[in-house]
């Protein structure tokens, strides 16, 4: 796991780049890099890495150029398959002077090009400079693991693992975008290719780009693997369980200890049980709450590491803590992502740093095998309910007029709503189309009457209507809300702490074969994740494999109505989004005035209001 950056002026490449910039760029990035750095300057081009030593130790220094040294790449991950690479590229005569994963990618280069994207199994974001062509390719992976951001302003191209590390150059201003923050109040995320800087842009999961005289494009080589033929379940349940063991198994691949973190849920447990049987013995890492028994999953992780006699470190975390470190929390994320979850994750992140370099996580098990409530959801809208999605706006209207129950709410619009991207859009809302022209001040008014949803997966629905409810909804959010909230905030609260996250879950003949199994078997009879319990059972203790889902829920609720409340108010109040007239302060004071008197549970939209205000200070000053 490393940092990259660089920069390209491919209209002016006689004009040499500034080392000085490169410096800035990849200081910008210590912590996702501290073992080793290095740059490449060869005219209008500059590479920079930062990196975090994981494989081939005292060899991996980059950046790192093929044997002409006509080829140059800097890049950001693990190739996973790299064994079987290196073995097949030796037998066609290609010579290794590493032991690095990355050379792997050199060479294949060599002799494919860009289609050399389609070998590779992992998660990565790279940058690699063709001298003959004199043509940079930066790519990142399938499902977007790893985060590449850049800029381009029409005459040079500058790009980074980090955001911060982009907008070093001063010649990007950092003005937020409106549109951006609009996207965030329905999502709490900015999905890409946008962030919340005008001008700088996130590279999309499976997509290249291209860039030359002529300037950049992007091209995608991988989609989500939708429409391939089913698998009757016996033969889907055979091939899963070998699969998952095998991608586990690879992900095992590092010349440093791996470790795991768990929460006692059964993603994780899958994944330590999954470590144990391959022969590891992996330290584990918990996050908890003080004081809320409700909110804690200590004892359950504690049960499943007992059980395989592994060590199980844990933290809990307070209020005040999050009170003291939020800003700190922000600031690693680099992007305004609204999650609560980044919270535990980064006291995490923080605990196992100090013993460990590489953890196995559980990310990308509910996106792969139906592990949310709105596939059942989905699943009833294709069947019983169908009739009633097919009455009109009336049902969704009289939706909106019981009362506001943020889960009820949610929920039924799956059912009552006739369009299925507006239904799901309305089911994940931070606020509902609804709230967000209530609480948009003057500047967001005219904007959100023109888009009243975000671009993004409106259009993505369009592309995806001949599926199922379910897959339309599985893509989706594989689509967006994986990688630009639960990836991107994995990628940033660990590395702000030097540790690499790897996500088995996400291994893509994994991916493909859970995407070969009907809807209606990945929930099944009620069943969230059902196929992926059927295969692992023998990876954890039995009370674990039949606990419901419980996630990194946070007690907010509770923590708003403490002294947490009136420092997220002041925040809030004091933000550049009031002063700007984005949002309404009344409305805001309502919500406030909500929560205190347990009228409604705010709590979601009140961190995110927060979040975003402490951001754009970090971030802007």
């Amino acid at each position: 796991m490393c940092g990259i950056c660089g920069i390209y002026n491919y209209s002016e490449t006689g004009r040499p780049v500034d080392p000085n910039r490169i410096k800035a760029m990849t200081d910008a990035m210590l912590s996702r890099g501290p073992d080793d750095e290095g740059t490449h300057i060869q005219g209008g081009l500059g590479l920079g890495f930062r990196r975090l030593s994981i494989v081939d130790l005292s060899g991996g220094h980059q950046p790192l150029s093929d044997e002409t040294g006509s080829l140059w790449l800097v890049m950001n991950g693990e190739i996973y398959n790299y064994p079987q690479l290196k073995k097949e590229l030796i037998a066609r005569g290609h010579k290794f002077k590493t032991a690095s994963d990355a050379e792997s990618v050199l060479h294949l280069y060599q002799d494919h090009g860009p289609e050399l994207l389609s070998k590779l199994e992992g998660m990565f974001a790279f940058a690699l400079w063709d001298t003959a062509k004199r043509r940079l390719m930066l790519a990142r992976d399938r499902t977007g693991i790893k985060p590449l951001y850049y800029h381009d302003d029409g005459k040079r191209l500058i790009f980074g693992s980090s955001l911060v590390s982009v907008l070093t150059d001063p010649s990007i201003k950092k003005e937020l975008s409106l549109s951006a923050f609009s996207d965030f109040l329905a999502l709490r995320y900015v999905p890409a290719p946008d962030t919340a800087i005008n001008g700088v842009k996130k590279l999309e999961p499976g997509h290249f780009l291209l860039s030359g005289a002529k300037g950049i494009s992007i091209k995608r080589y991988w989609s989500i693997p939708a429409r391939l033929p089913r698998l009757p379940e016996a033969e889907a349940r055979e091939l899963l369980s070998k699969q998952l063991m095998k991608s586990i198994g690879s992900h095992l691949m590092s010349d440093v200890p791996v470790a795991a973190f768990l929460s006692g849920g059964i993603d994780s447990s899958i994944v330590v049980g999954a470590m144990v049987k391959l022969g590891a013995r992996p330290k584990t890492f918990t996050a908890g709450f003080e004081g809320d028994p409700l909110f804690d999953e200590l004892p359950y992780a504690k049960q499943v590491a007992d059980h395989w006699g592994l060590d199980n470190y844990q933290v809990q975390i307070s209020s005040a803590e999050v009170q003291q470190h939020v800003a700190d929390i922000a600031r690693a994320l680099e992007e305004p992502i609204a999650d609560p979850a980044a919270i535990p994750g980064y006291f995490l992140s923080q605990m196992a740093a100090r013993q460990v370099k590489v953890v196995l996580t559980g990310e990308g098990a509910d996106e792969t095998f139906a592990g949310y409530r709105r596939y059942w959801w989905a699943l009833e809208r294709s069947s019983r309910l169908k009739p009633l999605s097919r009455l009109g706006t009336g049902p969704a209207r009289l939706i909106d007029k019981m009362g506001f129950n943020f889960y009820r709410h949610r929920s039924l619009k799956l059912l009552t709503e006739p369009k299925l991207s507006t239904a799901y859009l309305e089911n994940i809302a931070l606020f509902s189309l609804k709230e967000r022209q209530v609480l948009a001040g003057s500047a967001l008014k005219d904007l959100m009457a023109s888009r009243p949803y975000p671009r993004q997966p409106e259009e993505l629905f369009k592309d995806i209507s001949d599926l199922e409810p379910i897959d339309q909804l599985q893509y989706a959010d594989t689509s967006y809300w994986l990688p630009d909230d639960l990836l991107i905030k994995m990628d940033k609260i660990t590395m702000a702490h030097s540790l690499e996250a790897r996500v088995p879950f996400l291994d893509n003949d994994l991916l493909t074969l859970a995407w070969q199994v009907s809807g209606s078997i990945r929930y099944k009879n009620g069943t969230s994740k059902y196929l992926l319990r059927e295969i692992a059972g023998d990876l954890m203790p039995s009370e674990i494999l039949i606990r419901p889902k419980q996630g990194f829920d946070l007690p907010l609720a509770r923590w708003f109505r403490g002294p947490l409340g009136e420092f997220a108010r002041q925040t809030i109040m004091d933000s550049r989004m009031v002063r700007e007239k984005w949002i309404d302060p009344a409305m805001t004071e309502e919500y406030f005035k909500q929560h205190l008197t347990q009228k409604h549970d705010r709590s979601f939209q009140i961190y995110a209001l927060m979040f975003w205000s402490i951001w754009e200070r970090e971030l802007l000053g």
